[in-house]
């Protein structure tokens, strides 16, 4: 467990590409209307314009069998004792802060 002011004082030097923190800490400015939705590659999750489902080769990670897949991200406040900052969160996480499956968050709504 860490907190925010230590993960603010990372720099370029002292950070590894994809690493993880775990704070504990109070989500604000956080709403089911917040959520984006969109088509993504499963292999690299960025966003393409290719329909849902079909196949096609990411100009991103260069996967040619690559396929369309629903994907979520939230943006979103955090703040602990040390200071706050923003943060973004994708598909699982979601679903689990929302419990909810990724097929109701992406669903229209009603």
């Amino acid at each position: 467990m860490t907190t925010i002011a230590s993960i603010k004082k990372k720099t370029v030097a002292n950070t590894i590409q994809d690493e993880r923190h775990w704070i504990k800490a109070f989500v604000t400015n956080c709403s089911y209307d917040d959520i984006r939705k969109f088509l993504g590659c499963n292999g690299c999750n960025r966003k393409t314009d290719t329909k849902k489902n079909e196949f096609f080769t990411c100009q991103w990670c260069h996967k040619k069998d690559s396929i369309s897949m629903p994907r979520l991200a939230l943006s979103f406040d955090a703040q602990d004792d040390t200071g706050s900052m923003s943060l973004t969160t994708f598909i699982n996480t979601i679903a689990q802060l929302f419990g909810k499956t990724i097929s109701e968050l992406y669903a229209p709504k009603t």
